[in-house]
């Protein structure tokens, strides 16, 4: 989509590809296993269980085009792609967290 999405309800997937627009996918009981994102838009994106930034079908990583990015979860939280964005991690645990494929951030609040 090239607008904003909200959920209402939970989202639970193996990949979880956003492209072309702004995501607000906060809901608290959404269990997605990988997640990649190609967008100028903004995305605030929770978990319940953790998850990995990868790859979904031909997309890698996050990429938001200087967009904020929002990444919740209780879990674990692991990296094999790239994120580039405007960066806000929060409400994880950052001891379980392994960035293997690189940030670039304009702003990090960890």
């Amino acid at each position: 989509t090239a607008g904003s999405v909200t959920q209402t309800q939970a989202i639970g997937a193996a990949g979880l590809e956003l492209l072309n627009g702004n995501f607000d996918l906060r809901g608290a009981n959404n269990a997605v296993t990988t997640i990649a994102m190609a967008s100028s838009g903004p995305l605030s994106f929770q978990d319940n269980a953790g998850f990995a930034v990868g790859t979904v079908n031909a997309t890698n990583g996050i990429s938001t085009g200087g967009g904020n990015i929002q990444l919740i979860s209780t879990g674990t939280v692991t990296q094999t792609q790239a994120i580039s964005a405007a960066l806000k991690i929060g409400q994880h645990r950052c001891a379980d967290c392994a960035h293997r494929g690189g940030i670039m951030a304009f702003s990090c609040n960890i």
